[in-house]
This record gives structure tokens, sequence and C-alpha cells, in this order.
């Protein structure tokens, strides 16, 4: 898929309507294509990260000139993160009162689903404990159950939102590479960040898998610190946006070993509940 798709909103006909395929770890699952805005290409995108806002709100991406929340799916259907990859997908809804996008492994296909094939799952199915208040239906497919969603029912009851998703902020940090024995700092530029690792831009060429040592600010002094310090190994780069500080390069990095008191840190200055 490229890297921004438009959706054609004729797309339904009176016994078939088309549907978008998307994967979430071994689940399929399919969208309406007429709730569909378009869909990105996550590592094409630069997300702004807000500091002080739930760990579902992966950041805000400007899309042609209006900011769109972008939310990590799997985080609010409760599964276990997931490195971003080049086929993890931005899925935009068009939500009337605003634009939304949710994260997505990778888009599969997209199929005409003929009404008649969509089925109610029975009441006490697992689907159905576990997708039910977003479930449209089940569909039977060779790959396996389409479970059909309405995105739109996923969104957290929270104002953040609406309220929120206008702000602008950026987190400035400072790296040092480990195994070249400089020990001179860079400045960086951290545009959203997870338990489990962060993306950055920097005008540093790092190569894949290189260790550096990241220093954060933390939002309130801890033990006479102002920021702490983490290990972590650069998992991919690629050409920066030019739109955190015009840096050349961005990375996805992977935090290394931490400690619990290094995790509570960054729960507590990042929001990372």
């Amino acid at each position: 898929m490229e890297s921004t798709t438009q959706i054609s909103k004729d797309a339904h006909s009176a016994d078939a309507a088309k549907y978008l395929l998307f994967r979430l770890g071994e689940e399929l699952f399919g969208v309406d294509v007429c709730t569909l805005k378009e869909v990105d290409t996550l590592l094409d995108r630069d997300l702004t990260f807000i500091p002080d806002s739930p760990q579902s709100l992966r950041g805000l991406m400007n899309l042609r000139g209006v900011i769109v929340p972008v939310l990590d799916t799997r985080i609010l259907l409760g599964l276990s993160t997931f490195e971003d990859t080049a086929e993890s997908r931005i899925l935009v809804v068009d939500m009337d009162w605003r634009l939304v996008g949710f994260v997505v492994d990778e888009v599969t296909d997209l199929r005409a689903i003929e009404r008649e094939e969509i089925q109610s799952p029975p009441s006490n199915s697992e689907i159905q404990r576990q997708h039910g208040s977003y479930l449209t239906g089940i569909v039977n497919s060779a790959d396996g159950v389409v479970v059909l969603v309405d995105l739109a029912r996923m969104l957290p009851e929270n104002p953040y939102l609406d309220q929120r998703s206008h702000a602008r902020q950026t987190v400035d940090l400072t790296i040092q590479q480990r195994d070249t024995g400089a020990e001179e700092w860079h400045d960086a530029h951290m545009s959203s960040i997870s338990k489990g690792g962060l993306r950055m831009e920097t005008d540093q060429d790092l190569s894949e898998n290189a260790w550096l040592e990241l220093s954060l600010p933390l939002d309130r002094e801890h033990k006479g610190q102002k920021r702490v310090n983490l290990q972590a190994e650069v998992r991919w780069g690629r050409t920066g946006s030019g739109l955190a500080g015009g840096f050349s390069f961005q990375y996805g990095l992977a935090f290394g070993s931490l400690t619990g008191e290094q995790e509570a840190l960054l729960e507590r200055a990042y929001r990372l509940d």
C-alpha cells in the first residue's frame, strides 16, 4: 500500500460493503471504509509527543494543516506493545466532529463483504467477551475469522482528544554513543515514548544495533536529579522528516534493562500508565 491512500466513499452496494482488513497481532479485523478518511504509513509521519497524556495517545500528526490525535490501538484493546515496522499503518477515521488516527500492525486487504456473510458471534463467545463493546459482526473467510469493528467505539471516555489535541509540546534529550568511546553528548528530539523505547530525531548518523546513553528530562527533581540516564539500542533508522528541529535522521530505540526506579521515573514523567 502506498505511503498515503485516499479512501473512496463509493464503496457500498445494496448487497455488499467494502471493508479494509488489518492485523493486530494474530487477529484479523475489518473496518467499514465509509468511516475512513485515509490510510498513512506510520514511519512516514512525524508524531508530536504530548508528555502529560495517556499512554494510548501516541502523539499528534499534522495532516495537511489539520491536527490529528493518533492512538495506539493495541493499548486501547489491552494487547501487548508492538515495535513499529515498515508495515505499520495509521487508519484515519472521520468522526464528523474530528479526525482521529488508529495505529495498526499492518493493512492486509480491501474486500467486498456480502451482507449475508456477516454474523453475530454467540453471546458467551471469546470474541464477544473481548470485543463486544465495538464489535459489529464477524465473517468466516479463508484467512480465518474477521472481526468487524467500529473504531469510534474504541475511543476512551476521556476529554483529552478534544481539549488537549491542539497543544504542541516537544521533548529534547541528549544522546551519547556507548560503543565508540566518545564522551561528547549530542542534541536530539523525542517524538514518542513507551515503556519499551522511544522515537527520536537527531543529526547523528547512527548504525542499527548501536547502543546509546540517553539523558531524559524529568517533570520534577528526584533525589537532586533533574534528568534520568538510560541505555537504549537503535532498532531502525531513516531520513528525518525535518519537522522536529530540522534534524537529519529519525530512529526507533529499544530500552535496555531498566531498574525499578528508572521505570517509576519514566512512568511518572511521561505518564506511561
